[in-house]
Order: C-alpha cells, then structure tokens, then sequence
C-alpha cells in the first residue's frame, strides 16, 4: 500500500527467447595479424553489396527494412595479435549463407590457425566449427556453408584465391 493505503495488483508476462539465432565466430593466436570474417547469402559474392563484413557492418537480407533476418558484424578485432570476429542474425530468413575467410594483414611467416565456429540460440546449439590455416595476406577462402532452418554447418575448404588491392584491402 501507498502513503494513503491504496495498493493495486499488475501482472507482466515476460517472454524471453535468444538474442540471435544465428552467430558465425572466427578466433586466431597471437602471431596473426588480421582476419576478416565474411557471410554472403547463397548466390551472392564475397565483397559484393550483400557480403556482411568489416566495410557493410549491416546488409539487408531478406525482408526489405526489417533488420531481425540481416546480418550484423558485432565484433571485429583488428592490428596484431590474437582477436576474434562475429556476426550475428538475429531472426535468419530460411536459405543457405556462405562463410568466408579474408587474411587482411599477415604478421608471420608461417601459415596460421583460424577456428571458425557457427552456433545458435546465444550459443546454446552448436552447428559446428572448422580450423583453417592461412598463409598469405589477401588468401580468401570459403570456410563452409550453413542451412537455415535445419541450422546444419558443412565445412567445405576452398582453395584460397588473391583478393586484395594495394594496402591489403580488397
């Protein structure tokens, strides 16, 4: 009861769920310099308008104006030493989306390690993950593909292929 003894009841349903569905991570150790991680739906290229990376934090896929089915880039480590990068959909439209790999910036000699996971629900349904060695910067390459609903990762390692401009940008 209040200051003048009235008093009311109120009910709240909270409904919680994840905050995305679907989340792509890439991690290396401390002698790589920068990794860029990249998704693109089925169809559509790497570096295109619809590739989610560290130029496009945000790419409208699927339902036009409604950001729950686009891709986000949450987290993008950069310089050298070990980082990590992450994008995240928050509501995935159905389809099959591309995971890519771009070695930005090598600060090494020797190839080194990436580990690609992907996972959903806020990280409580693993779909799979991958370990990829690159080599030299600018290598890209297509690391696996993911299905959307069935929330299924298959790696498919490509053959790296030269996607680089002067300055190590693509």
């Amino acid at each position: 009861a209040d200051t003048v003894g009235q008093s009311a009841e109120t009910e709240f349903e909270i409904e919680v769920g994840p905050a995305h569905r679907l989340s792509v991570s890439a991690t290396w150790g401390d002698s790589m310099g920068d990794v860029d991680l990249h998704l693109v739906r089925e169809g559509d290229t790497v570096f295109g308008e619809h590739d989610c990376f560290y130029e496009q934090l945000t790419v409208d896929w699927g339902e036009l104006g409604v950001s729950d089915d686009d891709p986000s880039l949450v987290l993008d480590d950069v310089g050298a030493g070990a980082g990590r990068e992450t994008i995240h959909i928050v509501e995935p439209a159905p389809g099959r989306y591309l995971v890519y790999l771009h070695y930005f910036e090598s600060h090494s000699e020797t190839p080194n390690d990436v580990y690609v996971e992907v996972d959903g629900d806020d990280g409580t349904r693993p779909f799979g993950s991958i370990e990829v060695s690159l080599v030299n910067t600018c290598d890209t390459v297509l690391v696996g593909v993911i299905g959307w609903p069935q929330g299924v990762f298959e790696p498919q390692v490509s053959e790296p292929f030269v996607a680089c401009y002067p300055g190590g940008q693509p």
